[in-house]
């Protein structure tokens, strides 16, 4: 083995947490009295207007609507960043309401929202140790879809067991797809190991009424991750493609980002968009520096332009369609997702298109073998945060250092989840290597106002930044 690769880390790209200063002190003169539904923990209903300083600490927008406006214009669920977070923690942490005349925290009735029954569970076990690991991609594996159940409620935390068949009680991360299916609500799910707090990070972004998805690296503790909800009420997929454990497996070995398909101008096949219910065969073999020796690839995976509102599923060529969908779009929406494809015998995938027709990009990051990097899960780490600062103007490039307290010196890539909040116009990001020229390929889509994110598996450049 080399040096050990891809530590989970979260990179926030116009977006992101600010910091929470540690010596400011929260308002002590509001008095205990009704909680607006819309927010966590309780904040007095208008009127009158309130803003931060009356309150003076952290909040969570957790309903569908914003009365005192504390999210600003990014849409992001949370509100007065800059103040601290109250002694009950994020919603659904379980944390005891204060016994100081702070207003007693609301907790939302489900009588409200029909669609939801809040069934998180109550304290998970505690969370293990996760030690490096090497990775087993397996065909895309459904493990999880509470539209059997009952959806997420806002400010709920979901336990959900993804160990089982052919995923082992010994893994230490699964690599899954993780979607939001018809949110009620504008707002976030954070996924986390079982026995952790809420991390202050979030892996999928989502608006209501559509539904979307993000691909998840995601750490285990006792065959168990959590899932929590910031907001309105959202139905959850979880469909694992791999998992690492501690001596068995593959190891990943990151290289310079590749377009290896591109239907609409016949790169890597055909020329012309997937029509719906329609298979292509794309073959890595040899191909933007994928070796034959390879068993899985990590892509990011663009759909172009599509006619209408459908998903595509990626699976190795050849074999049975899984129940699993790998990117959900809707009509005219360019939108992207990390994608690790387990390969066939011939180093083959299939892209299947479910409804319309549509463009598709594939972009090559880095392959799995017997010879690659091993992998580290940590808990989400926020890196970067242009809110402190300024955004990210048209065509503007940024260095960014991403070793240090969370990452090692000796990493030779990193997984991070990249999300845009609030652009002002249709664009992409694009996240390569410090010191290279930046490649023909894209990480992120997104659409003018509306909030994103994606994974990328990177590799690292010059001094270990991107």
């Amino acid at each position: 083995m080399r040096r050990i690769v891809a530590l989970a880390a979260t990179l926030g790209v116009l977006v992101a947490l600010v910091a929470m200063p540690a010596d400011a002190a929260p308002n002590d003169a509001l008095a205990p009295q009704a909680c607006d539904v819309n927010y966590w923990p309780c904040v007095p209903p208008p009127p009158p207007d309130l803003d931060c300083a009356d309150i003076g600490h952290f909040v969570w927008v957790i309903g569908p609507s914003d009365p005192h406006n504390f999210d600003g214009n990014d849409h992001d669920g949370l509100g007065c960043e800059s103040y601290p977070v109250g002694p009950e923690g994020p919603p659904g942490s379980g944390s005891a309401p204060p016994t100081t005349a702070t207003p007693v925290p609301f907790v939302p009735p489900t009588t409200t929202r029909p669609r939801c029954t809040n069934a998180g569970t109550g304290a998970p076990a505690a969370a293990t140790a996760a030690p490096a690991g090497l990775f087993t991609s397996i065909t895309p594996t459904r493990v999880a879809d509470t539209r059997s159940v009952s959806a997420l409620a806002a400010g709920e935390s979901r336990t959900f067991t993804v160990a089982g068949g052919a995923i082992p009680t010994d893994a230490t991360m699964v690599a899954m797809n993780v979607t939001a299916v018809d949110p009620t609500a504008t707002g976030y799910l954070s996924v986390y190991p079982g026995g952790s707090s809420v991390p202050y990070a979030s892996n999928l972004n989502f608006v209501a009424g559509t539904t979307i998805a993000n691909f998840v690296m995601a750490r285990v503790s006792n065959g168990q991750v959590r899932v929590f909800n910031s907001a309105g009420c959202t139905h959850v997929l979880l469909d694992v493609v791999g998992y690492s454990r501690s001596g068995t497996g593959n190891g990943f070995t990151p290289i310079d980002p590749a377009r290896v398909k591109d239907t609409r101008t016949g790169a890597g096949g055909t020329a012309g968009p997937i029509g719906a219910g329609q298979t292509q065969t794309l073959s890595l073999a040899g191909v933007g520096g994928v070796p034959l020796v390879a068993d899985a690839v990590v892509l990011n995976v663009t759909v172009v332009d599509p006619t209408a509102t459908g998903f595509l599923t990626v699976s190795p060529a050849g074999g049975a369609r899984p129940d699993a969908s790998n990117v959900n779009f809707t009509a005219g929406t360019t939108i992207a997702n990390l994608v690790v494809a387990k390969l066939d015998a011939s180093n083959r995938i299939d892209l299947y298109n479910s409804a319309g027709a549509a463009h598709v990009l594939v972009d090559v990051f880095g392959f799995y073998t017997s010879s690659g990097d091993t992998y580290i899960p940590v808990a989400p780490t926020r890196l970067f945060d242009v809110r402190t600062t300024n955004a990210f103007g048209a065509a503007d490039r940024r260095d960014v250092a991403i070793t240090g307290s969370a990452v090692p010196a000796n990493a030779n890539a990193v997984a991070i989840n990249i999300t845009a909040v609030d652009p002002t116009a249709n664009g992409y990001l694009t996240v390569f290597p410090t010191g290279q020229n930046q490649p023909g390929s894209s990480n992120l889509n997104y659409t003018a106002g509306r909030t994103i994110a994606g994974l990328a598996i990177v590799k690292l450049g010059t001094g270990g930044r991107l």
